[in-house]
């Protein structure tokens, strides 16, 4: 059996692979792909606050404060062209963040960075940052986490910006990102993947900063006050939703599959919790995607241990229908992994499936005379 589960024009299409590679060849580079360290950064926020320390020197020392160069109609190069001969300087600055725009020009190189209190531009030459630095920002990607360390200053166009003369690599983003215009629009998927959410949905980010402001100011106000904060559990064995086995009063059968073209060695993990929580388990497809359907089933059934009550079962339809049909009436069935989902991704088409219609129509089948 072919262990590449995609052929070579798949994988020369395919962003994933693309990022992979970008990701190995940074670690040719001798970085570790994991990130490092990186002290005495500074907030955007703080960066932005630190624009009056831009100012322009003229070549006889005396140092003129720049105007506002956003104004409308103004010519920062004329102004600069009235004052003479001389050089913009400002503080040096060590800013991290996540990728949002890029725009390379060549032997040039325009970063828009976010973190959790703004944005701003890095701007990264190939003279400046050196041949080893530019050939790590040739690396990027949309999502990665890098850093940069340079002036800060603003450009022609009076944009705040770091001029880079280093740049620190500290993850890759190795799925790829959103539409930009878009964003994450799932909503299934916006609360399963919060991370992304929060990464690149406008406005989300200021929404759950000004949550936290909310609650600490009545946490502060209820406190004042003497009252005092008990936590209650959030899983427990009572019958509340969080758990399913307090709801089956027979055994648990569980169905789950896992999806192709991921992470392979998850896959006798999850089958193992699986194992070990559910009396049953019912293993099938989940959007396999461009890999081999049992060859996906041959991994998962790797983390099931002997003696395990298990079924495989290929066709994702045939196993909700065959153990809901199976089934005693005391006995609960799990069908796990699709959440809000209605396709099955087959290849790198999306075809209509729906566990919920199936599981309708096997109960049906179940309840007919």
């Amino acid at each position: 059996m072919n262990d590449q589960p995609n052929s070579n024009e798949n994988d020369a299409k395919d962003p994933r692979v693309a990022r992979r590679e970008k990701m190995r060849q940074i670690e040719e580079l001798g970085l570790d792909p994991w990130g490092s360290r990186f002290d005495d950064r500074s907030m955007i926020s703080e960066c932005q606050t630190r624009q009056p320390e831009i100012q322009w020197v003229q070549e006889d020392g005396e140092a003129i404060a720049l105007p506002d160069l956003t104004a409308e109609g103004f010519d920062f190069r004329q102004w600069k062209s009235e004052h003479g001969p001389g050089e913009q300087t400002g503080p040096t600055v060590r800013v991290a963040g996540r990728i949002m725009l890029s725009r390379d020009k060549g032997k040039l190189i325009f970063l828009t960075l976010r973190d959790w209190t703004g944005e701003i531009q890095i701007f990264v030459g190939k003279n400046q940052v050196g041949d080893d630095g530019f050939a790590i920002a040739k690396l990027f990607d949309l999502g990665d986490l890098v850093a940069a360390e340079g002036r800060l200053g603003k450009t022609n166009t009076g944009e705040l910006t770091v001029f880079a003369t280093k740049v620190f690599f500290h993850a890759k983003m190795l799925e790829p990102a959103p539409d930009k215009h878009a964003g994450l629009t799932n909503t299934d998927m916006r609360q399963r993947m919060r991370y992304a959410d929060l990464a690149f949905n406008d406005g989300v980010m200021q929404t759950f900063l000004d949550r936290t402001k909310i609650v600490k100011s009545i946490r502060h106000t209820m406190d004042e006050d003497g009252f005092c904060e008990v936590e209650g559990p959030t899983l427990h064995t009572v019958a509340g939703g969080a758990a399913a086995r307090p709801f089956a009063e027979g055994k648990l059968i569980c169905v789950f599959g896992c999806g192709g073209d991921r992470d392979r060695g998850k896959r006798p993990q999850m089958a193992a919790i699986a194992a070990r929580l559910a009396d049953r388990v019912v293993v099938t497809s989940d959007n396999p995607r461009t890999e081999d359907p049992l060859r996906i089933l041959e991994d998962v059934v790797k983390g099931i241990p002997d003696g395990v009550d298990r079924v495989v079962e290929p066709d994702r339809g045939a196993a909700i229908a065959q153990t809901i049909a199976e089934a005693d009436a005391a006995d609960l069935v799990l069908v796990a992994g699709k959440g809000h989902e209605d396709y099955q991704i087959l290849g790198t088409e999306k075809v209509h499936f729906d566990d919920r219609e199936e599981a309708q129509q096997a109960l049906r089948r179940r309840l007919q005379p």
